[in-house]
């Protein structure tokens, strides 16, 4: 839906401070220390996370939990002002569903209003509030005053205007900042990143810019396509109370890699002992070798099913020695040998 620059400024702000967080949004974090030479697992360390965890866009942490490694990761990034360096590393796609939902949009307040419709798929920490000004909006936001939760409410700010900005294909504009905390020591550094007057030790921190910036409208805008991405929201925002679920990690690296690993392998992968990823399996009801089987038999009817591959080499492919032990499993499978299933399948075509 465009929206008209002189229409009502339509957003009374969001609570962003969710008890439970996607986990994969400490990924562009991650991504900076890294090429700081920062030992990742180190900064993991302190809630017992492991790397691997991060990559599944369902696990989630909690709060006090990602406070913990940011606070963690303070430690290590010395140079002034690291929320708006941090901010570089944020884009579109590290939003998942949101971030192409977000791109789909016909407009910057479109946009605005897609994120206050799913918060909880934001990695905010503050709660916000915004009002119209004059021919400005304000936003307010509110954060504790720790230094864990300033350097957030400033990344939060920061990556407005460079998230903003790669939506439009251009600058967003903004038209002045302030912080409630004093920022003074690095003070040419905020103003040089907002391209604004920023107050230091204001009442609140806020961010402005002119209403006119809403009816800007995005290049990739893509109505089908939002339809679409928005649905993936509401499914994502309505499941991140569910459990997080090993068996689902599982099958989706067996699915992916080639050739497909043992359990010592994708273990090692994981970086998590291979007796430790049986026993997280054990509890959810299943083993690594009933998945195992069911990604070769998925795998193996794709392969058979739309390729000339040669037995032998799918064999390779789905992780066994040669084709005379896959032929023996698929026969377990599916009642026929390889062979057969295909020209049965190539016969139905015809």
């Amino acid at each position: 839906m465009t929206r008209s620059a002189t229409e009502p400024f339509p957003f009374a702000g969001a609570n962003l401070r969710y008890q439970r967080r996607l986990a994969c949004g400490l990924i562009p974090l991650l991504n900076m220390l890294s090429d700081r030479g920062v030992d990742i697992d180190a900064v993991l360390a302190p809630v017992n996370i492991r790397r691997f965890e991060l990559f599944d866009p369902a696990f989630t942490i909690s709060r006090d939990d990602e406070f913990r490694i940011v606070e963690a990761a303070l430690l290590y990034l010395r140079e002034p002002a690291p929320s708006l360096a941090l901010a570089h590393y944020y884009h579109l796609h590290n939003f998942l569903m949101l971030g192409l939902a977000m791109r789909a949009c016909a407009t910057l307040g479109d946009v605005f209003e897609l994120i206050m419709r799913y918060p909880r798929l934001v990695w905010g920490v503050c709660e916000t509030r915004g009002t119209m000004q004059g021919d400005l909006i304000r936003f307010d936001l509110q954060a504790g005053n720790s230094p864990v939760e300033r350097f957030l409410l400033e990344r939060d700010m920061a990556c407005m205007k460079t998230l903003f900005g790669e939506a439009l294909g251009a600058s967003f504009i903004i038209e002045r900042v302030g912080f409630s905390h004093d920022i003074k020591e690095s003070f040419a550094l905020y103003e040089h990143f907002f391209g604004c007057e920023v107050l230091s030790g204001h009442e609140n921190s806020f961010l402005a810019f002119k209403a006119s910036e809403l009816a800007r409208p995005l290049p990739t805008a893509d109505p089908l396509a939002l339809e679409f991405y928005e649905a993936q929201c509401a499914r994502q925002a309505a499941e991140m109370d569910a459990p997080f679920r090993y068996a689902c990690v599982v099958r989706d690296r067996l699915l992916i890699q080639t050739p497909i690993p043992d359990l010592q392998a994708l273990s090692s992968d994981l970086g998590v002992d291979g007796r430790t990823l049986q026993r997280y399996l054990k509890r959810e009801q299943v083993t690594f070798s009933e998945i195992l089987r069911d990604v070769r038999a998925k795998r193996a009817r794709d392969r058979l099913s739309y390729s000339a591959a040669a037995i032998e080499e799918i064999a390779l492919e789905l992780g066994f020695n040669d084709g005379v032990a896959f032929s023996h499993a698929f026969k377990t499978w599916e009642g026929v040998s390889p062979q057969q299933w295909r020209k049965a399948q190539d016969s139905a075509r015809e």
